[in-house]
């Protein structure tokens, strides 16, 4: 069970850094993000069996520019200064037992044409209403891979603190009852097919991830290699 805590406003930023992240943020040229807002992870901890989870919005610029300075952040304003925007994962796994996974296109914020896992950030709520990291994920999947709510059965299994970045990610596991050949054929009229080059499928088992992490570890993003590494020691 996950249980979430929504607070509205932003985190306060210190005015140099926010200086400096409107700066950055200003200076892309051509720039192909959209500054919306995603959900920041204050705090986490498990209570009565339930993961309790403390969030609030955080702008997508912070995201950018934090993952970019983590260290110059944390020296001069303290590791709460980052941006801790929350990412959402998912290990996808065909009806015969395959993962599948993506080689990110150059047309993405965060590590292009690393081999990665499917998902993104969850959205900031409408007013009054509890952010849903599992209705979140099941939107990734639908605008990544075409694969409407209810089509995967979702269960999470982690939350990982990438090491540079600093960066929180929740990891689900998503048990779809189509074969990988199939689910890359949905995949075409995807709606964020741009996100990625090609779609890639290895076998479920722990063996095989691991010979995967081993002969790839520099070209995977880092929620994907500890969003694997995880996976295969519970098999």
């Amino acid at each position: 069970m996950v249980i979430v805590q929504w607070e509205e406003s932003l985190p306060p930023l210190a005015g140099e850094l926010q200086t400096a992240v409107d700066a950055a943020w200003e200076g892309l040229n051509p720039n192909p993000h959209f500054n919306g807002r995603i959900a920041r992870l204050e705090e986490w901890r498990i209570r009565d069996g339930a993961l309790h989870l403390w969030l609030r919005p955080v702008e997508y610029k912070h995201l950018l520019y934090s993952n970019a300075h983590t260290g110059e952040i944390i020296r001069h304003y303290g590791e709460h200064q980052l941006a801790r925007a929350l990412g959402i994962s998912a290990v996808v796994v065909s009806a015969e037992g395959q993962i599948l996974l993506m080689e990110r296109s150059d047309r993405v914020g965060e590590f292009p044409g690393c081999y990665d896992l499917f998902g993104g950030h969850i959205d900031p709520p409408a007013q009054g209403e509890i952010p849903d990291p599992f209705a979140s994920m099941e939107k990734e999947l639908d605008e990544e891979l075409a694969l409407l709510p209810g089509t995967a059965s979702l269960s999470l299994f982690g939350l990982l603190l990438t090491r540079e970045a600093r960066k929180p990610e929740l990891l689900f596991i998503a048990r779809c009852g189509m074969e990988s050949e199939a689910m890359m054929r949905a995949a075409l009229g995807a709606r964020d097919r741009y996100e990625y080059r090609r779609l890639l499928a290895i076998p479920a088992d722990a063996e095989s991830v691991r010979g995967f992490l081993q002969r790839h570890r520099t070209k995977l993003s880092p929620s994907a290699f500890g969003g694997l590494e995880i996976f295969a020691a519970m098999r």
